[in-house]
């Protein structure tokens, strides 16, 4: 899902698509993907699901950088787009009920899904039942109190964001509070598109990084427990 409110959350997955292309999706779309790549560690041979997948792009950098990934999302449009640049296996289905045994993927990420589920902490639930225990979920959102919520305000009033429910990094610690070993973090600072977007959002991160709880791009990683032996 895009960090944009003119397009996240319309049918039209090739409009969708297309703002990654432009300067400000480019470079949001380099930071958030090299966030969660750190985020989730070595990936080589990982077994990987990917809720919420979209037209693919997460997926296939998951891919690239060594996962096995199976990709779901509700939409058959983004997925058909999805299929067009993964080769990774791709799902239909709803978030809050995957058709997937438990105890299967060693990562399971959901990538700006929470904020348009019915039931996040169902969504959270199925992440958690189909990994193996010891695994990692890592969950982003977007925060409405960074510089980029507040800049776009007015705009998440309307739909589609009208109907969606941005977590503030309270909110998201409380959601994943208890099911392990939680840590998060923030990245993009800068507040949307602004003059010279590829350096002075490059400074904005560097400079975020003093106050991470602002970022608009949460990244939560929750390292599920082992099995006791």
């Amino acid at each position: 899902m895009s960090s944009d409110p003119e397009t996240a959350g319309t049918l039209d997955p090739d409009r969708y698509d297309r703002w990654f292309e432009g300067p400000w999706g480019r470079h949001a779309f380099a930071v958030e993907r090299d966030a969660l790549l750190a985020a989730l560690g070595p990936l080589d041979g990982q077994e990987l699901l990917d809720v919420g997948c979209g037209t693919g792009r997460f997926t296939e950098a998951f891919e690239h950088a060594g996962a096995e990934v199976t990709g779901v999302d509700n939409d058959p449009a983004m997925l058909a787009l999805a299929a067009s640049r993964t080769d990774a296996t791709l799902l239909r289905a709803d978030a809050h009920t995957l058709p997937l045994p438990d105890d299967t993927f060693d990562v399971a990420v959901a990538v700006t899904l929470l904020e348009f589920a019915e039931d996040p902490r169902r969504v959270v639930d199925e992440l958690i039942r189909v990994s193996l225990p010891g695994g990692r979920i890592v969950v982003a959102t977007l925060n409405p109190n960074s510089p980029w919520g507040l800049a776009h305000r007015r705009e998440l009033r309307n739909p589609p964001w009208s109907g969606a429910c941005l977590h503030t990094p309270r909110q998201l610690r409380e959601l994943l509070a208890g099911r392990g070993q939680l840590r998060v973090h923030a990245v993009l600072y800068a507040p949307g598109v602004v003059p010279g977007v590829t350096q002075l959002a490059r400074l904005a991160e560097h400079a975020g990084r003093w106050a991470p709880s602002i970022g608009a791009f949460q990244i939560a990683v929750l390292d599920l427990p082992h099995p006791p032996r």
